[in-house]
């Protein structure tokens, strides 16, 4: 039971109500027991009073005669009580006049006014004890303890089952309050143990306890964000399905043309050509990798303090084959600039911006990187990474949707994967930093700045 919500809140409240329930009837059993003894020393001091006022001044028996007997009934027979009293003249501690069955030997041998408890033959006695106002006899009115303690106990077992009884009904009226007030999440468990595995649509937050909606409104948020990525999954195999075939067509036709070559020149040809769509091919190949890379990165990986001028120099260097096979000036100027960042994302950054320049700025274009420390107009620190071209550009009205996934500028001699800016805008998006666009070198060309927060 205790595996359950219903469960644990009955089993809670239960728990602390018996705990308050045990700790006042505890209480009651001592307040029984000496309200019993008041109640019995308050009878005791009236009937006391009323003995004293009416015994009569020439009171002087020097010995008591047999009492006078009540007819037995099965009443009085049901309620025999040992109790009794005495009427002692003080002066010579002389017994004048008492209950047959106590004898003569005095309830309280002291004479002392007042209650107190006693022991005759062995056994407790609860004794109140009253003299006259001249202090000349002394009534003493006696009940064994045994007797009051009897009493006491028996209001205890009537409180006790009364509790019980109040117990029970009290845990029953409890159970069904928590699982009236429960029946909306019984409903929400219902519709969610109902769902297909890919329903991720919001679950119904109306008709809720409020302290249950935000519970709610976050499963909802999460089933979004699932959504979202499952979407995004969808999205990035049927882009990349897309853009597979294209290039596995180009080498499965070039492959078919060397095989039926009919010279060694056409043959070379044909392979130089498929060497070419085989290096686009590992190219996009590479790209997706990093773009699902990226998606799946776990947000629990913490950024590091990074030299970027370092990582700049250590990517671009491994571009200066290809840019001098197309006969291209690749220039630098960096200054130390520290920040905080990923580095393996980073490096796809730089290593998409130099790529991209590379093969628009055309052969014998010259590019130039340029890594510094800068201000904003606010006063905060940043470092801006900035590559810049001398190619043919973009236009102005698509140089912000260069960044969009897939897209290519219509009428470019270069073939690409329309991957590689988009992995720059989220990697910039992932450091907080911010994207400038700009014409090139000389007025011309293309040229793409990124500024991150500074180290602070």
């Amino acid at each position: 039971m205790t595996s359950s919500l219903h469960g644990r809140l009955l089993l809670t409240i239960l728990i602390v109500i018996s705990l308050i329930w045990g700790a006042w009837f505890g209480c009651q059993v001592l307040q029984t027991k000496q309200q019993q003894e008041a109640a019995w020393d308050e009878i005791s001091r009236d009937t006391a009073e009323k003995i004293i006022t009416s015994v009569p001044m020439d009171l002087g028996m020097t010995s008591q005669p047999p009492g006078f007997r009540v007819a037995a009934s099965p009443e009085s027979q049901l309620h025999q009580h040992r109790m009794g009293f005495q009427i002692w003249l003080k002066e010579d501690q002389r017994m004048l006049l008492g209950s047959p069955q106590l004898g003569r030997t005095p309830l309280r041998a002291d004479f002392i006014d007042g209650p107190a408890t006693v022991h005759l033959a062995d056994e407790a006695w609860r004794v109140f004890a009253m003299s006259d106002a001249g202090n000349r006899i002394q009534v003493q009115i006696g009940k064994p303890q045994s007797e009051l303690d009897a009493a006491a106990r028996y209001q205890q077992q009537i409180t006790l089952l009364a509790a019980v009884v109040t117990f029970v009904l009290l845990a029953i009226a409890i159970w069904f309050v928590i699982c009236t007030s429960l029946r909306s999440v019984d409903r929400l468990q219902d519709i969610i143990q109902a769902r297909h595995s890919l329903d991720l649509d919001p679950l119904p937050n109306t008709q809720l306890p409020s302290e249950l909606r935000p519970l709610v409104d976050s499963f909802n948020r999460l089933l979004a964000q699932l959504g979202a990525a499952l979407e995004g999954e969808r999205r990035f195999i049927a882009d990349a399905a897309h853009e597979l075939r294209t290039p596995l067509a180009a080498l499965t036709a070039h492959a078919e043309l060397a095989l039926t070559a009919q010279d060694e020149r056409s043959e070379r040809e044909a392979l130089l050509k498929l060497m070419a769509v085989v290096k686009r091919s590992s190219r996009l190949s590479e790209q997706l990798l990093d773009l699902a890379r990226i998606d799946s990165r776990p947000e629990a990986s913490g950024p590091q303090s990074i030299e970027l001028h370092d990582l700049v120099l250590l990517v671009a260097r491994d571009f200066e084959v290809m840019a001098s096979k197309r006969l291209q000036t690749l220039s630098l100027q960096v200054e130390p600039c520290a920040m905080n960042g990923y580095v393996d994302e980073l490096g796809i950054l730089v290593r998409n911006l130099i790529d991209n320049a590379l093969r628009y700025a055309g052969e014998g274009g010259r590019i130039e990187i340029a890594c510094n420390n800068a201000t904003t107009a606010g006063g905060a620190k940043e470092v801006r990474l900035q590559v810049a071209d001398n190619g043919p550009g973009v236009p102005a009205e698509e140089r912000q949707r260069i960044f969009d996934r897939f897209y290519r500028v219509a009428g470019s001699s270069e073939r690409g994967s329309g991957i590689g800016l988009s992995l720059v805008s989220r990697i910039a998006l992932l450091h907080g930093a911010s994207i400038a666009v700009s014409e090139g070198l000389g007025g011309r060309g293309f040229a793409v700045a990124v500024s991150f927060p500074g180290d602070a």
